[in-house]
């Protein structure tokens, strides 16, 4: 590739870049003069808050399996499910 060839591939590339630049800085604006703005920032409240829901129903699930094993006689320590189901069946 000869150092014409590599110029006018940059010149190239540098167009398309400063194009995708121009189209995204466009669509922003488009989302924050319309009533999308809105819709927008629920959907990112929502994708940052959707972790510590997920870890809350985490820590429920937890609790609620601790109350079972209170109630299942021998396990009050974690022990494996075969174990487990080994002395229910007994």
């Amino acid at each position: 590739m000869s150092a014409c060839e590599r110029k006018e591939h940059h010149t190239d590339a540098t167009e398309t870049v400063n194009n995708l630049c121009n189209k995204l800085r466009q669509r922003r604006l488009q989302l924050l003069n319309t009533d999308d703005w809105y819709l927008l920032t629920q959907t990112l409240i929502w994708k940052i808050s959707k972790p510590s829901l997920i870890i809350r129903k985490k820590e429920k699930i937890s609790a609620q399996m601790k109350l079972l094993q209170e109630l299942v006689p021998d396990c009050d320590k974690c022990v494996g499910r075969s174990i487990l189901t080994g002395k229910l069946q007994a």
